[in-house]
């Protein structure tokens, strides 16, 4: 009589064990690398940062824009409650009867967790910046100027200023004397 072959099936169950062990560990490891690709991605569209990675060589642009990467998923819980603050002050701001006190509070907890969120944002970009040479950083903030000046001469800003060109005219039109009588002219 045989025995039975207690050895072959200790193997298979330890090879089965490490292939699930392998699978689920697998697993974990590409949803991490999606996490952070996306987060990477996410980065790289935010733009106050699109100029200081552009501003920087190529290899030094990805390991920033891993840092902050890490940044943005280090603060996966502040990101989820400024969310949560905007989507309550859209429901206070729904609700009926308005309660224009409770609108406030919504409004100046909101500010607070986007507040909250933006420091941090801030604190990796200060370490960035601190970690350029001199002529880096100087490129670096000198392209965001520039692109919040593209964004200032966007078709609302635009709108903007000349609603503050007219308002202005208005103003001094009414600092002078009323009673002297001015021909209309035609823009």
């Amino acid at each position: 009589m045989k025995s039975f072959p207690w050895r072959t099936l200790l193997l298979v169950s330890a090879a089965v064990n490490l292939l699930l062990i392998g699978a689920i560990a697998g697993n974990r490891m590409s949803q991490q690398q999606n996490a952070i690709a996306k987060a990477e991605q996410a980065v790289g569209r935010t733009p106050n940062l699109r100029p200081l990675l552009e501003a920087l060589p190529p290899e030094r642009a990805a390991e920033l824009r891993r840092e902050l990467a890490a940044v943005f998923l280090a603060n996966r819980d502040k990101r989820a409650a400024a969310r949560a603050a905007r989507e309550k002050v859209l429901a206070v701001g729904l609700a009926e009867p308005f309660d224009g006190d409770a609108m406030r509070a919504a409004f100046a907890d909101m500010r607070a967790r986007d507040g909250a969120l933006a420091a941090a944002f801030h604190d990796a970009t200060v370490e960035a910046l601190l970690a350029m040479t001199p002529e880096e950083r100087t490129n670096a903030l000198k392209r965001l100027e520039r692109a919040g000046q593209k964004k200032a001469e966007g078709p609302w800003q635009k709108r903007r200023a000349e609603m503050r060109r007219l308002e202005g005219q208005g103003e001094e039109t009414k600092a002078e004397d009323p009673t002297e009588a001015k021909p209309a002219t035609l823009p």
